[in-house]
């Protein structure tokens, strides 16, 4: 399981591990975001989760708080990626530039297929607190939360270092 704020690099991160692990990997945003940017039916949604956590293995990268208590259930490993709010700042606007210019690449999957989709500046007030708080107010209530699999092992990342330290120690265990 892979969170941490937007602009963390959790979907790379995820892919990258896909490729070494070969687990099947989810991107929650693929599941909540629908053509047009509408958010899918909630009740949808959560079943979507519980049919991807009942699976033998998995990658599931995002942070979705409101629905996190199904993934932390059952995740064994949980990666947290808490790099410095400026580093994740500077890729969540980067990230916007490169779609102003016409990436699609970082869209969820039903926006991306969209053949009316168009690029539009958006204030997104809620995305930038959620970057600015991350640390103190998100993480916190993730490695407290109560539905969280005692058993599970917490790997917090701070640095782009160590997640390439990580991802190159996993390719020697398993290569």
């Amino acid at each position: 399981m892979v969170v941490g704020p937007p602009g963390s690099g959790k979907s790379t991160f995820a892919k990258r591990m896909q490729a070494i692990l070969k687990h099947p990997t989810h991107h929650l945003d693929d599941y909540l975001w629908d053509v047009r940017w509408q958010q899918v039916d909630f009740p949808v949604y959560l079943d979507t989760q519980r049919a991807i956590v009942a699976e033998e293995t998995w990658i599931i990268e995002g942070t979705h708080f409101l629905t996190i208590d199904i993934r932390l259930k059952k995740a064994d490993v949980l990666c947290i990626l808490d790099l410095p709010t400026s580093l994740t700042l500077i890729s969540f606007f980067s990230r916007a530039i490169r779609r102003a210019f016409g990436e699609t690449a970082s869209l969820p999957r039903a926006v991306r297929e969209d053949e009316n989709y168009r690029w539009r500046p958006k204030w997104d007030h809620p995305v930038l607190k959620t970057i600015l708080n991350f640390r103190y107010h998100v993480m916190p209530g993730i490695l407290d939360h109560p539905d969280k699999n005692p058993m599970s092992s917490v790997i917090v990342l701070k640095s782009r270092r160590q997640i390439e330290w990580l991802l190159g120690d996993l390719s020697r265990d398993v290569g």
